[in-house]
């Protein structure tokens, strides 16, 4: 990424274009780290849920006659 951004900062004459390329590619990372973010949690619900499950079943065949 710092490549890019030393390419665009050679291309470019004007800073404001710098700037502004700056402050969106910082923000797509907060983007980014948010989704990350939002994954982890939905993985360990998904995980917390399939544990409760697996446990819902040991008890009923443990309940069940046969």
């Amino acid at each position: 990424v710092t490549e890019l951004m030393d390419e665009v900062a050679c291309l470019s004459d004007s800073t404001s274009e710098e700037h502004s390329l700056s402050s969106y590619t910082s923000e797509s990372f907060d983007d980014n780290a948010s989704i990350v973010t939002v994954i982890r949690l939905v993985n360990d619900a998904v995980d917390n849920v399939e544990s409760e499950v697996s446990n819902m079943d040991k008890e009923q065949r443990r309940n069940s006659p046969g």
